[in-house]
């Protein structure tokens, strides 16, 4: 790890032209903080043809974090299911509470 600050993020602007799991163009900044801060466990695959992505991680990132990312165990796609309906149904219900405060619904009109 002898990577500088000013490094890490060298590539964050670039794109790949689909990601494995959501399906669309992504900025290389996603794949590298998804995991909490660190590298999705795609990374490698996904970015190899683009930029030699295994040096870049070797020189920013310990081989014993590196190995936690890759060996942690995936989540159940049912589990993974459920959180996804739950933030969707969380966000749509932002979305009208917003909407309903920029209209004035709700507010007292007298």
């Amino acid at each position: 790890m002898s990577g500088t600050p000013s490094d890490l993020v060298q590539y964050d602007e670039q794109l790949h032209w689909r990601c494995r799991m959501l399906g669309g163009e992504v900025p290389f900044r996603y794949c590298r903080t998804l995991n909490e801060g660190l590298p999705c466990r795609h990374v490698i695959g996904c970015w190899k043809t683009v930029f030699d992505v295994e040096t870049f991680l070797d020189a920013h990132y310990a081989r014993e974090t590196l190995a936690a990312v890759w060996d942690r165990p995936r989540p159940d796609k049912m589990v993974q299911l459920a959180e996804l309906v739950e933030r969707a149904r969380q966000t749509q219900q932002a979305a009208k509470a917003s909407e309903a405060e920029i209209s004035g619904e709700g507010k007292d009109k007298g």
